[in-house]
């Protein structure tokens, strides 16, 4: 008799989209795979990814200091620091509309295609300049994007 490996299911807080506060001290330019090399400010940016099939592994990836380099986030955080990290459980794909909704916010610059090569967004990268996070994070706070709201993780105003 065969024995049968089954899947543990996926819990809800197992999946979702989350946000990576990032702060760069200096200009650079910095290649970014197939979107060449990129301009960026220093400055705040904010960027939206997505884990559906594993919220909290794919931050702590992010945080890890040696990571082989896959997506274009990754050529940024070899430059950036991440100042905190904004995770929204849930079972429905948001990453899209988080981004969305931080594109149409006032003075909030998005960079090209950045981590949206595989979907219909401008961008999942946004420089905010010098502005703090705080207020980026009470706008989205206050946004219907559906599940049960962001899980903070070291970020402050």
């Amino acid at each position: 008799m065969r024995g049968r490996c089954r899947r543990a299911a996926r819990q809800p807080g197992n999946r979702g989209a989350y946000l990576l506060l990032l702060s760069l001290s200096d200009s650079t330019t910095i290649a970014v795979g197939g979107l060449g090399r990129l301009q960026f400010r220093c400055g705040n940016y904010i960027y939206v990814g997505s884990a559906m099939g594993g919220l909290e592994a794919r931050v702590a990836r992010h945080l890890r200091p040696k990571k082989r380099l896959h997506w274009h986030i990754d050529r940024l955080l070899a430059r950036a620091s991440i100042v905190g990290a904004v995770m929204f459980p849930s079972r429905k794909r948001q990453e899209c509309s988080l981004a969305k909704t931080i594109h149409k916010s006032p003075k909030t610059a998005a960079l090209a295609r950045f981590g949206s090569t595989d979907c219909g967004c401008p961008s999942h990268l946004f420089y905010i300049g010098k502005r703090p996070f705080g207020g980026m994070l009470r706008m989205l706070d206050r946004t219907q994007i559906g599940g049960p709201g962001p899980s903070s993780r070291g970020w402050a105003d």
